[in-house]
């Protein structure tokens, strides 16, 4: 998935989606089987547990209000990378390309091998806190209930896991829309924590500051590469400050070619850094150092 319309309309514009698991695709009714049945039970488990995680969703802050001033221009090597990484993954990849690098499409898909993501990514620093000598300010302390805060909302600390994320098609209409749950073109690490990414053996975040993120004691790094280990995803390459677009896609690239070969990942990631390293134009650790594979090393 890459090179998202960033300016595409989730409001009003319709992008057709492929046809649901286990359809003919005729529009007939198919024989019942105990796989149906076992697919029907699945369905409601998945029904459920979506309605968990709506529910999670909409009572946590899924946003930080720092959203509102983020706009995002267009990477020309994205659509490049990824369509390099379509073709050597060959007929087992969907790529999402413009205004189909859609949120919606990304929670909705199941059971990946790989997913490879080639867009913005960021990390907010926390919100500053508003000293005005109010009233709001002041807060109740109990040794057994915890805190009471008056503290509005806009002057919290937020959760490091909704300032960071990457950007999708739509994105830069994302201050518009307010419900929660709704898709707004922002994937944040906590939505991202809870797609459904058991049996991937590899994400890709192809993308700035995707392994930033800020300790907690007890927690480590909390960061969009914790998110999608969180999902289940075997192993996470993440980069930890801004990259370059051009040096980035060839890295990404180089990498690919050499997994897809039949190198370990961690033999095929390091092939891939010395490539660089030898290279004219990216021999500097600033392009080839910024990633980082954590997780499953074979």
């Amino acid at each position: 998935m890459g090179d998202p319309d960033f300016d595409f309309d989730l409001g009003s514009a319709h992008v057709p989606r492929a046809a649901a698991d286990g359809s003919s695709g005729t529009g007939q009714p198919t024989d019942s089987s105990r796989g149906d049945e076992a697919l029907s039970s699945k369905s409601e488990i998945e029904n459920r547990q979506s309605k968990i995680d709506q529910s999670l969703l909409a009572s946590a802050a899924t946003r930080s209000v720092s959203f509102r001033s983020l706009k995002f221009k267009r990477l020309p090597g994205t659509a490049d990378e990824a369509r390099t990484s379509a073709r050597l993954l060959g007929d087992e990849c969907a790529p999402r390309l413009g205004a189909q690098a859609r949120e919606r499409e990304l929670k909705a898909g199941r059971s990946r091998r790989i997913l490879h993501l080639v867009t913005h990514g960021f990390f907010l620093s926390d919100q500053e806190f508003k000293h005005t000598g109010s009233f709001q300010e002041l807060s109740l302390a109990d040794t057994r209930s915890g805190r009471l805060s008056f503290v509005p909302p806009e002057n919290r600390w937020e959760n490091p896991m909704v300032r960071c994320g990457i950007a999708l098609a739509g994105a830069n209409h994302a201050p518009q829309i307010t419900n929660a749950v709704d898709e707004d073109g922002l994937l944040t690490g906590l939505e991202a924590s809870l797609l459904n990414l058991q049996g991937t053996e590899l994400v890709i975040l192809s993308a700035c500051d995707t392994g930033s993120g800020e300790v907690k004691i007890g927690e480590g790094v909390m960061s969009l590469r914790s998110a999608f280990r969180i999902a289940g995803a075997e192993s996470v390459l993440a980069s930890h400050w801004k990259v370059s677009d051009k040096a980035t896609s060839q890295l990404m690239t180089e990498f690919m070619r050499r997994w897809r070969a039949g190198e370990p990942r961690a033999k095929a990631w390091r092939g891939a850094q010395l490539a660089l390293l030898h290279s004219k134009e990216f021999s500097s650790p600033y392009f080839w150092a910024a990633f980082t594979l954590t997780g499953q090393w074979r």
